[in-house]
């Protein structure tokens, strides 16, 4: 008996169910966590060899521990909706949770990019490598996905707060 878990089909059908919004906020999600393992920075010192740093050391390891951090708890609610499965109890409602941790993972990734330009002023050359560019531009669209789904479910609570419950029935 093959346990609804490893059912492929399952959670396909519901990756297509989920809105647009969702998707690229599961997408980019997805993207942060694997831009943290790729290199942020690297320093050419005056004598030796380059020196590359990844989210995880040089002197913005704990901000970009914290993002890792913000980005797969963002990822495993959005696997928990996609497995249909209740891992977390939350007393916030969840679009709330993701745009708080959206918008500080955005200000974390703002704030290394000006370490580490800070940190190259040391080095006869430095270079701020791909997985930095690749988290901010995954945490910018994760936002703007987020204000948007924010907005829908603001407005869809607004039209069924006026919308009589008696209007559609003859």
């Amino acid at each position: 008996m093959q346990h609804r878990f490893f059912s492929y089909a399952f959670v396909q059908k519901n990756y297509r169910e989920l809105c647009l919004e969702r998707k690229i906020i599961l997408w980019s999600q997805t993207v942060t966590v694997l831009g943290c393992f790729l290199p942020w920075a690297a320093y050419q010192p005056i004598y030796g060899a380059i020196i590359e740093y990844n989210a995880f050391f040089g002197s913005a390891w704990l901000m970009g521990f914290v993002v890792l951090c913000l980005s797969f708890s963002a990822f495993a609610l959005m696997l928990e909706r996609l497995l249909e499965k209740n891992w977390f109890t939350k007393k916030i409602p969840e679009t709330t949770l993701l745009l708080a941790g959206g918008f500080q993972s955005l200000v974390l990734l703002i704030c290394i990019g000006s370490v580490l330009s800070a940190d190259g002023q040391h080095y006869s050359e430095s270079v701020i490598r791909f997985g930095y560019f690749m988290c901010l531009g995954a945490q910018v669209t994760n936002f703007v996905a987020l204000l948007l789904l924010f907005q829908d479910q603001k407005k869809q609570a607004v039209v069924d707060f006026f919308v009589r419950p008696d209007s559609g029935k003859k």
